[in-house]
C-alpha cells in the first residue's frame, strides 16, 4: 500500500470549529458518495492537533505554519491516484469544496512499514499519536536515509517500546517519488511535494504516556536520530486520530451505499448535473 498525505490548517477567515465542520461532515459525505474516491482510497484517516499539547512533547518542535490537520489516504499504487484525480465525478463533486483556503499544503507519497504494534492494532481507537516529519541530512541520499532509519534506528525504537511500556505502535513511512505536476487544476495544486524523507508515527494511550516517553526513551532516541535527520528543518505534531473507513483489515469497513445501483444514494447521483447546468431544461425521460 501507498499513502498519500496532506497537512493543512484552517484559512485565516475560518476558526477550527468551522474547519472541522467542513472536514468532518461535508468532506466525508462527499468522499463516501463519490465512486472514484471509494474505488481509489482504500483507507482514509483524519488527524487533528488537540488542545493542551505543549512543545516539550514534540521532539522536533512545532512547524512554522501552525499546521492543524493531517489526512492520509491509502491506495494500491500511483496509477490509482492519477485515475482518481482525473475522474469526472471527482472533479465535479470534490473540486468546488475548497474549505482549506489558499494556504500552502504539505503533500507526500510514502510507503508504510509497521515496526511495532499490539496484538490488536493500536490505531483509530483513542489515545494520542506523535507524527514526526523528517528531513534527511545532506550527507545521505533517500535510500541511505531509509535504510539507516529502518535498520539501525528502527530497531532501537522497538527496543525502547518493549522496555518503557509507553509506546503502543510504531510506523515508518519512507518517501516515494511524487510529481507535483499531476495536481495541476486540482484543489492540491498549492501544495509542496518531495520535502520530507520520512514520516514517523508513534501511538500512546494518553498525553501523560507521551510526555513520559518524551523525557525518557524518546530523549535518547532523539539524540540518536541526529546522525541521519536534519532536526532543524524537521517538525512534529501530536494529534488525535479518526479512521473514517478502512478496507485493508481482516474486518473491513462496510462498503458505501452509492456502490449499490438500487440505493437512494446511487439514484441521487444519477440525477446530478455538471456545474452551470442545474437549472437547464432536461429532455423528458420515459417511465
Amino acid at each position: 500500500m501507498m499513502k498519500f498525505w496532506l497537512v493543512s490548517r484552517p484559512p485565516d477567515h475560518m476558526n477550527r470549529a468551522e474547519f472541522d465542520f467542513h472536514w468532518s461532515y461535508i468532506h466525508v459525505a462527499l468522499m463516501i458518495s463519490t465512486p472514484s474516491v471509494m474505488e481509489g482510497f482504500q483507507r482514509y484517516t483524519q488527524n487533528r492537533v488537540p488542545d493542551g499539547v505543549s512543545v516539550d512533547v514534540l521532539p522536533y518542535g512545532e512547524a512554522v505554519h501552525d499546521w492543524y490537520s493531517i489526512s492520509d489516504h491509502w491506495l494500491h499504487n500511483l496509477t490509482a491516484l492519477t485515475k482518481l484525480f482525473q475522474s469526472e465525478d471527482y472533479r465535479r463533486r470534490m473540486h468546488p469544496h475548497k474549505f482549506g483556503g489558499g494556504h500552502p499544503l504539505i503533500m507526500e507519497l510514502t510507503s508504510g512499514d509497521v515496526l511495532y504494534d499490539q496484538p490488536k492494532p493500536f490505531t483509530g481507537r483513542g489515545g494520542i499519536k506523535l507524527v514526526n516529519f523528517l528531513i534527511k541530512t545532506d550527507s545521505l541520499d533517500q535510500q541511505e536515509f531509509a535504510n539507516t532509519w529502518r535498520d539501525t534506528y528502527g530497531s532501537q525504537v522497538v527496543k525502547a517500546a518493549h522496555s518503557d511500556g509507553h509506546l503502543k505502535r510504531y510506523v515508518q513511512n519512507p518517501q516515494l517519488p511524487l510529481d507535483a505536476s499531476m495536481f495541476t487544476g486540482t484543489l492540491f495544486e498549492t501544495g509542496g511535494v518531495q520535502t520530507y524523507a520520512g514520516i514517523e508515527e508513534l501511538w500512546f494511550e494518553d498525553l501523560a504516556s507521551l510526555r513520559a516517553h518524551a523525557v525518557g526513551a524518546g530523549a535518547e532516541l532523539r539524540r540518536q536520530a541526529d546522525s541521519f535527520v536534519d532536526a532543524h528543518h524537521s517538525f512534529s505534531m501530536a494529534v488525535v486520530e479518526r479512521v473514517v473507513y478502512d478496507y485493508t483489515t481482516d474486518r473491513p469497513s462496510v462498503r458505501p451505499a452509492v456502490e449499490d445501483p438500487e440505493s437512494l444514494e446511487a439514484a441521487i447521483q444519477r440525477q446530478e448535473c455538471t456545474w452551470g447546468e442545474w437549472n437547464k431544461i432536461q429532455p423528458v425521460t420515459p417511465g
